[in-house]
């Protein structure tokens, strides 16, 4: 807008200047001017003026801005400015945006509104933001001066939830008076559910009070009532309480699960303590915390215990049951420290834990638990590097463990001593010589979970100790420009601290008895293998002329190798088999590294591996107008003949093969042939099969799986994160399990498995079939089931299905095992804001109960 006469344009700058007194400027008793300083003659300096200016108390303290998209007209005698279309409206971190605003700089009030269009169609309702918090209405009033205001129809964002009301006002100390409130985390402006209340008072950063108060569901209002309603407003962490979900169970009575406190002790720690208790005498404890630091770490720890009690106490079926779980995983990031790095996967427990746990399909199928707690460490700069861990492995089905604890590791890169000489003819191989240097001292301990930690029993009396190290030296030899040469040599060296031996005696009753002796003392032993390696690569192609086919890639890679390792070890021959039947043991074998080979080996092994490929014409490619298609990406077979064996010097031969059929599905087959026959009593022989058959061997054991994905087109994500329903402290960055993606309509992975097992007379097939489907049968409906067939048993394995339902601001969710010994079913509609995550209808079936 152009003002072509001066006063009006002097106007327009007044009222854009930064106090209220651009009008007050027009009258003298606002302003007073100084008197120039006088001039001093003998030091010459120059007089400054001094204005002093007297601001009016009214004025403002900053600058209001203002613009308008259609017209600004000004009311200087009332001191008003009207703007139309699109206006805004801007004073510090205020900020008011409609269709048309008055603004009265003489009493620092502003109105807004919004207005109808020809079409009916309201537009420019008030939009309002002060400090963060931002507000929609019909219409509004508000005094920049007393920051008091007064809002018709309102809706504001307070936290996770929104608030409506009819009529809100706005004291000076920010507090919000909300006549005829509805609360509620839905974002629509008619929202699916609230809770309403005729009075409500919003303190911002803070909390929400109501009076009494119902919550209404699809406008229709519910028995749900409350006297008062507290709703935190806080922003970060918050502490409060965990509202239990209760239920009954057939076999465990009525229960109260997962209720507890939730402490939000900092931005970068919280703590979850929860409980489950049952009316049959079944209770269970669980805390989990969570904690992160920025560039530095982040990590979980969750100590779970359950005292399990099933049938009646005084009948033969009462069992009682103590159980624990501990889940620990830290992670750190990888600019915090370049040159050390430590990392933790806890995962250990009793080997009954999941007795009353709704565990999942994947926790169900688990039978081994594995543990690894790992610190390294390596000298920048130079060729060092040492590592510390704490392993730990764990078998649910048979209740064994394994632990090393600790097992320290030292190493020092590969060494290139002659790198830097002058090449020669005949001598580029020793560029390339290089050793490198690997110690490792290991404490393992093998034992049984009923006997772990149990009083009178000696676990260090059960620990295996040992260290091994090894110095490998190698090079590499080009011949002939097409020829590979791998020659490398390996030192070993053990070092035990026990050793055992074998005794067999008998009884005054005749009876044989073979006993093992542990030898706590120090020994060592030392071995050494030698091997090198021949290998080329050979390249086929044919081209074709006519048709869609182009060419055909073929490419082989042969190879050709020795290798030669001592037998060092000794074997002691005596009545150590069954029933004192003959046998032979080392010393070393219950240590943790065993011993050196007892059976000296030279022997030459040699492979051939296949590449073979098409390139075809293709419509989909506009670039080079061709594609490539894999009939064997890997196609091999492998053996070797040792040289110095008695008999039978030819090894099994390995077959392998790996290819991809249209596009997406992948077929790999892995089978061993045997080249000697068997007799009548499915015992080798000295014989080579095809003496008397055209073949090269009998296949003694062969796998192959075949497996395929489809999946449709991925949508557009609306969903950049998964909003956390269960735990309203939860890290951000972390997925819940139960998190739908419904961004691809359908998605289907199959595999089956055939494994054939014939290593003398009788033969064993097993064939497996597993397969996982999704479908989104709606916008917001989605089913997925996990499922299989054992075609040996002829029986579903393991089957889940999961329906899910969004509905926008509540979700529904069922999980259906249905059939099988883990029989069950639960159910949960809830909403899907933490704030409200209390709101919902649990309802399940535990496996124990349908047994």
């Amino acid at each position: 807008m152009q003002l072509k006469r001066p006063i009006q344009l002097f106007i327009l700058f007044a009222l854009l200047i930064s106090q209220s007194m651009a009008f007050a400027a027009f009258t003298s008793d606002s302003t007073t001017v100084s008197k120039p300083a006088e001039i001093s003659d003998s030091t010459k300096t120059v007089a400054a003026a001094q204005d002093s200016v007297k601001i009016s108390k009214s004025a403002l303290k900053s600058k209001v801005v203002y613009s308008a998209r259609d017209s600004i007209r000004l009311e200087v005698e009332l001191q008003k400015v009207y703007l139309y279309g699109d206006a805004h409206v801007t004073y510090e971190d205020t900020k008011l945006d409609a269709e048309q605003i008055i603004l009265d700089t003489k009493n620092n009030f502003v109105t807004a509104h919004g207005i109808v269009d020809s079409t009916g169609k309201r537009i420019g309702d008030p939009k309002f933001t002060d400090g963060g918090q931002e507000f929609s209405s019909k219409g509004m009033s508000y005094n920049f001066e007393t920051k008091k205001g007064k809002i018709n129809e309102v809706i504001t964002k307070e936290g996770e939830g929104i608030l409506h009301g009819e009529q809100v006002k706005r004291d000076s100390s920010n507090n919000f008076f909300v006549r005829h409130g509805k609360y509620t985390t839905c974002d629509l402006e008619h929202p699916h559910f609230y809770i309403s209340a005729s009075k409500v008072r919003v303190i911002p950063n803070d909390k929400i009070i109501t009076g009494p108060a119902y919550l209404v569901i699809a406008d229709v209002p519910t028995p749900l009532m409350l006297p008062f309603g507290f709703f935190p407003n806080k922003k970060g962490q918050k502490s409060g309480i965990l509202i239990p979900t209760y239920g009954e169970s057939q076999s465990q009575g009525f229960f109260l699960t997962d209720g507890g406190y939730y402490f939000g002790i900092s931005d970068k720690m919280n703590l979850s303590v929860r409980g489950d208790i049952y009316s049959k005498g079944t209770w269970g404890a669980k805390a989990q915390s969570n904690y992160a630091k920025r560039y530095k770490y982040n990590g979980a720890v969750t100590l779970s215990y359950a005292n399990q009690k099933f049938g009646e106490k005084y009948l033969d079926t009462y069992t009682s049951l103590q159980n624990f779980r501990v889940n620990w995983t830290h992670s750190q990031d990888p600019r915090a420290r370049p040159d050390r790095r430590f990392s933790a996967s806890v995962n250990a427990g009793s080997s009954g834990f999941g007795r009353y746990q709704n565990t999942t399909s994947r926790q169900y199928l688990q039978n081994e638990l594995n543990s690894s707690i790992n610190f390294s460490k390596n000298w920048i700069g130079k060729p060092y590097t040492f590592s510390t861990s704490i392993n730990h492995n764990q078998n649910t089905l048979t209740k064994s463990i394994s632990i090393k604890l600790p097992d320290l590791n030292f190493s020092v890169a590969r060494i290139l001593p002659f790198q830097n000489i002058e090449a020669k003819p005949g001598t580029k191989w020793l560029k390339t010589l290089g050793f490198s240097y690997n110690t490792n001292l290991s404490n393992q301990l093998d034992t049984y979970d009923s006997l772990f930690f149990k009083k009178g029993v000696d676990m260090t009396a059960r620990m295996k100790n040992g260290m091994h190290h090894s110095i490998p030296i190698s090079t590499s030899i080009k011949l002939f420009k097409y020829f590979n040469v791998n020659p490398t040599f390996n030192y070993n060296e053990n070092w035990y601290l026990q050793t055992i031996r074998k005794s067999y005696s008998y009884t005054d009753a005749g009876v044989g008895v073979l006993k093992i002796d542990t030898v706590n003392k120090f020994s060592a032993t030392r071995d050494y293998a030698f091997s090198t390696n021949l290998t080329t690569t050979v390249y086929g192609m044919y081209q074709f002329k006519r048709g869609k086919l182009k060419a055909m890639r073929h490419v082989l890679t042969p190879t050709v190798g020795y290798g030669y390792v001592p037998g060092l070890g000794k074997r002691i021959y005596g009545p150590w088999g069954t029933n004192g039947s003959k046998s032979s043991y080392t010393i070393y074998d219950e240590t943790i590294f065993k011993g050196p080979n007892t059976n000296e080996s030279s022997a030459i092994n040699f492979g051939l591996s296949n590449n073979l490929e098409l390139k075809v014409k293709s419509s989909k490619d506009t670039v080079s107008g061709f594609k490539k298609i894999g009939i064997f990406d890997n196609l091999s077979a492998y053996s070797s003949y040792n040289m110095i064996a008695d008999s039978m010097k030819l090894a099994p031969f390995n077959l392998n093969m790996r290819t991809r059929l249209l596009q997406n599905v992948d077929l790999i087959v892995n089978s061993t042939l045997d080249p000697y026959r068997l007799d009548s009593m499915g015992v080798r022989r000295k014989e080579y099969v095809w003496t008397e058959k055209n073949s090269l061997g009998r296949i003694t054991n062969s796998n192959a799986s075949i497996s395929f994905s489809l999946k449709s087109k991925d949508k557009v994500a609306t969903k950049s994160e998964p909003e956390n329903t269960n735990n309203p402290g939860k890290i951000p960055g972390t997925v819940d399990d139960d998190y739908v993606d419904f961004s691809v309509p359908w998605s289907l992975n199959v595999s089956y498995n055939l494994a054939y097992f014939k290593p003398a007379l009788e033969k064993t097939i097993t064939q497996t079939l597993s397969f996982y489907g999704d479908v989104s049968i709606t916008e917001n409906w989605k089913v997925s089931i996990n499922s299989g067939f054992d075609f040996n048993t002829k029986k579903l394995s393991y089957t889940s299905v999961n329906i899910h339902r969004d509905l926008h601001c509540w979700e529904m969710h069922l999980n259906l095992v249905p059939l099988g010994p883990r029989r069950s079913y639960s159910f949960e509609l809830r909403v899907k804001s933490s704030v409200l995550s209390d709101l919902k209808i649990p309802r399940k079936q535990d496996w124990y109960d349908l047994r």
